[in-house]
C-alpha cells in the first residue's frame, strides 16, 4: 500500500469518452427501477414500463392499473408489487402484463417503499404506517407501534433486524416489525438505505450519507467530495457504492463511502430519483427525463498506480482539473504523487503526446491523506 495520495486511473480514448446514455424511455419522471426474470422494470408518472434488452426498448405494461404514478416496485417469487401515489398497492402474477389491487388491510393510498425478507413483504406508507404480508401481498397487517407519524420512505433488513427511513431519523425493529424504536441516528428526512455486508448506509434529504458498521448504534457522516446532500438512492455492486442525489447527479465511492467522486459525464439532468444495477449497466431514473444508463466497465475498470503515474515515453502536455483549469504543465513526461497531492481529491484530465499522437487520460484522486 502506498502512503500518501491514492490514485485510480480510468483510461479514456480521445474520441470515445465514457459517459451516460439516455435510453429510449424518455420524458417520464422515473421513481423506481427493478429487475425480474432478466426483465427491467421502471415505475414512472405514466405507469410501468418493461425492457428485455437492457433499456434499448421499452413497453408500457399498465393493464389493470387505475393509478399510474408508481413510486415503488418489488418482486417476490412469482409476483410483482407496485406502490402508487393514490391507489395503494397493485400486484401482478405475470411479470406485469396484468395488475390487480391488493389493498386488504391497507389504509394508505400512497406507498413509498417495499422490503422483502424472510417470506414477509413489508410496505411503507404515510403516517408512520408499515404493513406486512405473509401471503404474497393478498392481505396486509398494520405494524406501526412506536413509529413517529410521518411517511416511511425506505425499509431495509440487515440480518433479522428491520430499519425504516422517515422524516425524523431511522427507526429499528428486532421483532419482525411488531414494535419499533428510534435508533441513535436522529438526523431528519431520511430517504433510502444501502447495505454491503456489515456496512450500512443511509441517505438523507439534506445531510448526505450516514455510515454505520453496528446497526446504527454509532455512525459517521461521510460526505467528503459531495456537493449535494439531498440523497435519493444508494446501491452497491462489487464493493463500489453509488449514491444519487436530487440536483447533484451520481457519485461513486471505492472506499466504503469515505470519499466520493461524481460520475456525471453525459448527464443533462442531475435530478436523480433512483439507481439500479445489473451485471452490465448502472441505471439512473431521472426526474422528467426517463432512464439513463452507463456501462459498469467504464466506471469500474480501474488500475491502481504506483509512485509514478506515467513512467513511459508519453509526454505530459498539461493536467486540467474538473473545471478545465490548468493545474500542471509538465514537459518532463512524469508526474509524481507529491506533485498532485497539493491539489487534493477530484478528477483530473491529462493530455499526452506520444509517437502515436495526442491521447487523454482521466485520473481520479480518491484520498489526500
Amino acid at each position: 500500500m502506498i502512503k500518501g495520495i491514492t490514485f485510480l486511473l480510468l483510461l479514456i480514448n480521445t474520441f470515445c469518452l465514457a459517459q451516460w446514455q439516455q435510453t429510449t424511455l424518455s420524458g417520464n419522471t422515473v421513481y423506481c427501477i427493478t429487475n425480474k426474470d432478466s426483465i427491467l422494470f421502471a415505475g414512472t408518472n405514466q405507469g410501468i414500463f418493461s425492457s428485455d434488452d437492457h433499456g434499448n426498448n421499452w413497453v408500457g405494461i399498465n393493464n389493470g392499473l387505475t393509478n399510474t404514478t408508481i413510486l415503488s416496485l418489488a418482486t417476490n417469487d412469482s409476483i410483482m408489487l407496485a406502490g402508487t401515489m393514490g391507489g395503494g398497492i397493485f400486484i401482478s402474477n405475470d411479470n406485469g402484463q396484468n395488475w390487480i389491487t391488493t389493498n386488504s388491510g391497507i389504509t394508505d393510498s400512497i406507498i413509498y417503499s417495499f422490503c422483502v425478507y424472510n417470506n414477509y413483504i413489508y410496505a411503507g406508507g404515510e403516517n408512520g404506517h408499515i404493513y406486512s404480508s405473509f401471503d404474497n401481498g393478498n392481505t396486509w397487517n398494520l405494524l406501526n407501534t412506536g413509529i413517529f407519524n410521518t411517511s416511511v420512505y425506505g425499509i431495509m433488513n440487515h440480518g433479522s433486524d428491520l430499519f425504516c427511513a422517515i422524516d425524523f431519523g431511522i427507526y429499528e425493529s428486532v421483532d419482525s416489525g411488531s414494535t419499533w424504536f428510534q435508533s441513535n441516528v436522529t438526523v431528519t428526512s431520511f430517504r433510502c438505505f444501502g447495505v454491503n455486508g456489515n456496512s450500512l448506509f443511509a441517505g438523507s434529504g439534506g445531510d448526505g450519507i450516514i455510515y454505520s458498521n453496528d446497526d446504527f448504534n454509532t455512525f459517521n457522516v461521510q460526505n467528503n467530495g459531495m456537493n449535494n446532500l439531498n440523497i435519493r438512492s444508494i446501491i452497491i455492486r462489487n464493493n463500489i457504492v453509488y449514491a444519487a442525489s436530487y440536483g447533484g447527479g451520481v457519485a461513486e465511492s471505492f472506499d466504503n463511502g469515505m470519499n466520493w467522486i461524481y460520475i456525471n459525464d453525459g448527464l443533462n439532468d442531475l435530478n436523480i430519483n433512483c439507481l439500479y444495477t445489473d451485471s452490465i449497466y448502472l441505471y439512473a431514473g431521472i426526474g422528467e427525463n426517463g432512464v439513463w444508463r452507463r456501462n459498469l466497465n467504464e466506471i469500474t475498470g480501474i488500475n491502481a498506480l504506483s509512485n509514478i503515474i506515467f513512467p513511459d515515453n508519453n509526454k505530459i502536455i498539461e493536467v486540467l482539473d474538473i473545471m478545465g483549469r490548468t493545474v500542471i504543465n509538465n514537459s518532463q513526461g512524469l508526474i509524481t504523487l507529491s506533485e498532485l497531492k497539493r491539489y487534493g481529491m477530484g478528477v483530473y484530465f491529462l493530455t499526452l503526446q506520444s509517437k502515436k499522437g495526442i491521447t487523454h487520460r482521466k485520473i481520479v484522486v480518491l484520498s489526500s491523506n
